[in-house]
């Protein structure tokens, strides 16, 4: 997803930055991810977070991605 806005080329940057990918991990760690699970991302932004969470529940699982931004 592409946010074109002054807003979302920050959201990029951030998500890019040291800051956005430490807050991907500490998220992950805190997850008890195991494959086939099944997860919903509520305001997933760019979707940054969901090619982790998709490696995370392997082929068996699901990953959805919903924001209301597009």
């Amino acid at each position: 997803m592409k946010f074109e806005s002054d807003i979302g080329k920050r959201q990029r940057l951030m998500a890019e930055s040291v800051g956005g990918i430490s807050r991907r991990h500490a998220i992950l760690n805190e997850m008890r991810i195991t494959p086939g699970d099944i997860i919903i991302d509520v305001g997933c932004g760019a979707g940054h977070l969901l090619t982790h969470l998709a490696k995370a529940v392997g082929t068996s699982g699901k990953i959805y991605g919903l924001d209301p931004n597009k």
